[in-house]
């Protein structure tokens, strides 16, 4: 019983957050039961480096950018879903305000 009630804490956390990523218009990978989530940030036009720091100084939004392991991230956030799921939503309502104000747009 308690690693059901586990299981699905951890799956309405990673919905919320797939839901958040699709919303800004993020691309992400299947977590496939893991805890974080490795999302594209390419598609915003702001390398994953120069993003991570516009999310904390920002947003107050702290996420790994994925050159943290290798190069060939950069283009990549790792982002946890540790958190409560409240905590979450606000994080992804931060996290949107930052990506709407520096989205790069063509």
């Amino acid at each position: 019983e308690p690693l059901n009630e586990f299981r699905a804490i951890y799956n309405e956390r990673r919905r919320v957050m797939m839901d958040g990523l699709s919303a800004m218009g993020l691309d992400y990978s299947d977590p496939r039961g893991a805890f974080f989530l490795w999302t594209n940030s390419t598609t915003t036009g702001i390398h994953a480096t120069e993003l991570s720091y516009l999310l904390l100084k920002e947003g107050r939004v702290l996420i790994f950018p994925g050159t943290g392991f290798g190069e060939k991230w950069g283009g990549y956030l790792r982002i946890s879903i540790l958190q409560s799921t409240d905590l979450i939503r606000e994080a992804l309502g931060r996290m949107q305000s930052v990506v709407e104000q520096y989205k790069v747009t063509s």
